[in-house]
């Protein structure tokens, strides 16, 4: 009576697009635009088609987004809502993550529970892929790091806790043109880290081809205490690649170079082992420190080598 309950050949778990095939969606727009895109609204090919439509990001957030009659202002609490219920404190946890709050005694702060009430309810929201946990690229057994950083894992999602739901009051009041200054005096500090993490995959894309001095087996980011680099990458032979990535309308000048360079010698990673550098600007570099960057062997990449390496091979 139920000849396929249970028998399914397959289960397939629909995911977010990476940058490279999202980026599609929005060929006519050029590669910086397409970048910010992302960063605010993830992989997901509504989203994506819907956001083509627009000359920018921040139009289609004034307009379908951040605005009370737009066709996503309740699009998170839907989400949330559908995989979860109705539970207001993980609309809370979801709304201090996106704030910025990643350490668990930081999220406890923002939402006035003790840590260990919280462990429940954090598992619960990986377990549907709305948050996961992250730790430093250099840990080997990552499940055993007390180094943990909680992280919201869709770009929409992030971007919705971040500009509507703190704000929903507001823009139901018909103060959205108000709630778009807040969110473009913020939207470049915000996209900083979804940045990073396609940059991120354009170095995993690298080394995958061969392209990098060096073949690594992780990439990630590095934090401890007193240092966070954007981007660290294990190598096979235990060397590592670090790296800073700067997404502004400035070239970057030597001076991050220096301060990558300390943080890495004050860290004591492979203090006696090979350690490269490569730096990520949109807008390019100083003479000066391409001059450096030549005489030390640095990576340097601009938006046009970033847009060249992660452009999708022809069919």
């Amino acid at each position: 009576r139920e000849p396929l309950y249970l028998r399914q050949s397959l289960t397939l778990r629909l995911r977010p697009l990476g940058f490279e095939q999202a980026s599609l969606f929005m060929d006519r727009w050029d590669f910086a635009k397409r970048v910010e895109a992302y960063a605010v609204i993830g992989g997901m090919p509504m989203y994506l088609s819907e956001a083509a439509r627009h000359r920018d990001v921040k139009k289609f957030l004034a307009e379908k987004v951040i605005n009370p009659r737009g066709l996503f202002f309740t699009e998170g609490s839907t989400i949330v809502g559908q995989e979860l219920g109705n539970v207001p404190l993980l609309f809370g946890l979801l709304e201090a993550i996106a704030g910025g709050a990643g350490k668990l005694s930081e999220i406890s702060s923002a939402v006035g529970k003790k840590s260990v009430d919280l462990s429940a309810y954090l598992r619960k929201l990986d377990s549907v892929d709305l948050v996961t946990r992250e730790v430093p690229a250099t840990e080997d057994k990552p499940e055993k790091s007390k180094k943990g950083r909680y992280v919201i894992k869709d770009n929409f999602i992030r971007s919705w806790f971040r500009f509507v739901y703190p704000f929903s009051g507001l823009i139901d009041g018909g103060m959205h043109e108000e709630v778009m200054r807040r969110v473009e005096a913020d939207l470049s500090a915000f996209i900083g880290q979804p940045v990073e993490d396609i940059v991120r995959q354009a170095v995993a894309k690298e080394s995958a081809r061969g392209n990098l001095p060096i073949a690594l087996s992780r990439v990630g980011r590095y934090w401890d205490k007193a240092n966070d680099i954007d981007i660290c990458g294990a190598g096979t032979e235990g060397e590592y690649l670090w790296g800073e990535c700067k997404w502004r309308s400035r070239q970057m000048g030597v001076d991050v170079y220096y301060a990558l360079k300390e943080k890495v010698e004050n860290a004591r990673i492979n203090v006696d082992g090979v350690n490269l550098y490569l730096l990520c600007s949109k807008s390019g570099f100083s003479d000066k420190l391409r001059e450096v960057a030549d005489a030390e062997g640095v990576i340097l990449w601009d938006a046009a080598k970033l847009e060249k390496i992660l452009t999708p091979d022809p069919a």
